[in-house]
Order: structure tokens, then sequence, then C-alpha cells
């Protein structure tokens, strides 16, 4: 998929970015992209060095789950806010009120900051499944342990 630049130094805000990406590279890793990818962004000025994205990210996938194996379907429903700093900005940032990502304002690239919140915002481990060894484990963490109750039988 081609990128998309915008030079926010030079646009009228509030830029809205609202749209659907049928494949977005870098993605491949997290399993196969079942639907388009929603996008529906604002972009706001807060300073001049300081950008703020709000607004929603939409996106399915299939992918193996880590027990058995089989494919399974992971629906995302990022709501974000995130601040935009130019890339020079970086090393001298002390004060971070937003969570902040970091790229070149004059060539922003609205695909890579999408990018950046789905592998985010996507799951460490996938799992549709639980196995027999994990129901019973969790069969014994619901049992109470008491470390103090043979101190207590002894000096009653």
């Amino acid at each position: 998929m081609s990128n998309s630049f915008i030079n926010l130094t030079e646009s009228t805000f509030p830029f809205v970015i609202n749209k659907k990406l049928a494949n977005l590279d870098g993605l491949n890793d997290l399993g196969e992209l079942t639907t388009n990818i929603k996008v529906k962004l604002k972009i706001d000025i807060i300073s001049k060095f300081l950008f703020l994205v709000s607004g929603n990210i939409d996106a399915s996938f299939r992918s193996r789950c880590q027990k058995c194996s089989k494919l399974s379907d992971i629906q995302l429903n990022i709501k974000t806010e995130v601040g935009i700093k130019d890339i020079s900005q970086e090393e001298l940032d002390t004060e971070k009120k937003y969570e902040i990502h970091y790229q070149d304002l004059k060539l922003f690239n609205i695909n890579k900051l999408i990018k950046e919140e789905i592998h985010l915002n996507f799951p460490s481990i996938v799992l549709c499944c639980i196995s027999e060894s994990d129901k019973s484990l969790d069969v014994r963490k619901e049992q109470k342990i008491h470390p103090f109750k043979k101190i207590k039988d002894l000096i009653n």
C-alpha cells in the first residue's frame, strides 16, 4: 500500500482523516487482515511543536491460537489519543503529557501512525481455547492459600 504523507507544518486544522485501507505493509506478522482497516482520525494543533491525534481505528485479523494452532478472529477497536511531535524533539522532550509519536512533521506518514497503533493494541498472546491442563491449574488457583493456618491451629 502506498504511504499517505501530509505536511503538518502547513495544514489547516482540524485535519480529518476518514478512510478505509485494504492492506497495510508491516502487518503480516499479526495474521491475515480479514476486513478493511477503518480509520476515523482528527489531528488538532495544541502548540507550535505539539499536535494531537484522536479517533478510532478498527481492524479484524485472523491469527493462529498459540495453544492449538487453530485460526482465531481478533477484533481491534482502537480508541486513540496520541500526541505528535517532530522527530528532532525526541531527545529534548522531558514533559510527556500524552503518549507521543515522533515523526518528521513536514512528511508525516499517516500509515506509519496507524500501523504503530495497531501493533501497540494487538494482543501479545492469541488464545482461542484452554487446554485440560490449564483448567486444572485454574481450579488450584481458586483454592485460597492460608499460610498461617497451621500456626493458628497450634495456638488454639
